[in-house]
């Protein structure tokens, strides 16, 4: 074949690749989709009750007189499987729901505590499902109750509650874990999943005199972690325990640690504190003042050991942070009293570490902190002989906390309020 022959086949060829291959196979108009970002699911009378958050694409979003209830709409499917109430959907609705956009999955609490199995084959399954949708529980609720509450700016439901979600990373008394997260955590044997929570409360009565609707009395917290037993809710953390949680799995990124001004070293210290002119704070008030650190970085290293026989858990944790308020009579001028504070600190967050530890190896009985991984990594013999008792081995584990803090600001002024002239 010569060369003039080859390049003419070689065009017909691209010419009739791209008569074929220039179609959308598979192409679905916008108008003939309902955009789901967010979805709660439920059980009601032995059914699952699915709960949709579609967007309303005839709401022009830059019109500021558009209720929000326009902005948005709530459709429901009831059926024997995630499946049937999904398509029992487009019994009601003019549109078949498309989920490729879906930022967030609501649990009910009741959904959770009887499994979630079912619920996690139907997301293994479905190729719409987005691996970054969050997981969160309705504590103490329906999945459906939480939905439609908005107590932010954001002029969508959905993306209020995404945004609360993500505001992890300035406060360490919550969690977001993402579908991909959880499947991570669902199929390791020596470790359980914690999940973000959300909850729906009443707001104070600030305008008595009010034309807006209802629903903004109200404001979603998501506060605290619900701990599971593979794909059984099994209660919660609080948000002080999550702190802890978050410090012993390193996912702390910032959070305020407050406590008590520590007593004592005022008198110590006399010697190299100058007395300042007219100060006249009582021993009650240095006793009564708190004081709260910023986290500014947290780093955790976790070991395991086996000693006599026994497993041991050893932690260190380093942390930077900030002085952001001090109600207690000290000189934060002195590096001596700085010293103090944060020693101070550092006792604090081992109590929070404590406390959600005792939490999970006494009340829930799991380990919800990968301490198991880390064993397996390192014992790896030593795991397969122990692997199917390992919660009861966790149960009675010992450990050893070791926290340090360092105060590296301490804001624009040395002297607390307290200690001014004249007070």
């Amino acid at each position: 074949m010569s060369i003039n022959s080859k390049k003419v086949l070689l065009i017909i060829l691209i010419i009739l690749m791209s008569i074929f291959l220039t179609s959308c196979w598979n192409s679905r108009e916008l108008n003939t989709l309902g955009i789901v970002i967010m979805i709660g699911i439920d059980t009601e009378d032995d059914e699952i009750l699915l709960t949709a958050e579609i967007i309303n694409p005839t709401s022009a979003e830059r019109d500021m007189n558009v209720p929000m209830q326009s902005r948005v709409r709530y459709v429901q499917g009831t059926g024997d499987s995630i499946s049937d109430a999904i398509r029992n959907i487009t019994l009601k609705l003019d549109r078949r729901i498309f989920l490729s956009h879906n930022k967030v999955f609501i649990i009910g609490e009741e959904f959770a505590k009887r499994g979630i199995v079912d619920f996690l084959d139907f997301l293994q399954r479905n190729n719409e499902h987005r691996e970054t949708s969050y997981f969160l529980v309705a504590k103490d609720s329906k999945a459906y109750e939480v939905m439609g509450v908005n107590g932010g700016v954001n002029n969508i439901p959905g993306g209020y509650l995404l945004e609360l979600v993500e505001n992890y990373e300035h406060n360490g008394k919550t969690r977001s874990l993402t579908m991909t997260e959880f499947f991570k955590y669902y199929y390791d044997k020596s470790n359980q999943p914690v999940l973000g929570v959300v909850k729906s409360e009443k707001r104070a009565e600030i305008n008595k005199v009010s034309s807006t609707p209802s629903n903004v009395d109200y404001f979603l917290n998501v506060e605290g972690g619900a701990v599971f037993n593979k794909e059984k809710l099994i209660g919660y953390y609080t948000g002080k325990e999550m702190i802890g949680f978050n410090i012993i799995v390193d996912e702390l990124k910032r959070g305020i640690i407050t406590f008590d001004t520590p007593n004592g070293y005022i008198d110590r210290l006399s010697t190299t504190i100058p007395p300042i002119e007219g100060d006249v704070s009582s021993t009650k008030a240095k006793e009564h003042g708190v004081t709260s650190v910023e986290i500014l970085s947290s780093k955790t290293k976790n070991n395991i050991e086996i000693v006599d026989g026994k497993v041991h858990f050893k932690m260190k944790v380093d942390i930077k942070g900030g002085l952001a308020e001090e109600t207690g009579d000290i000189e934060i001028s002195n590096r001596e009293v700085i010293k103090v504070v944060e020693k101070a600190c550092s006792e604090e967050i081992k109590k929070q570490i404590e406390l959600v530890l005792k939490k999970a190896q006494k009340e829930f009985k799991q380990d919800t902190f990968s301490i198991g991984a880390l064993f397996h990594r390192k014992y790896p013999e030593e795991w397969r002989k122990i692997s199917d008792n390992w919660n009861n081995i966790f149960s009675e584990m010992d450990y050893t906390i070791d926290v340090e803090t360092k105060i590296i600001r301490i804001g624009l002024v040395n002297t607390p309020s307290n200690r001014i002239k004249g007070r």
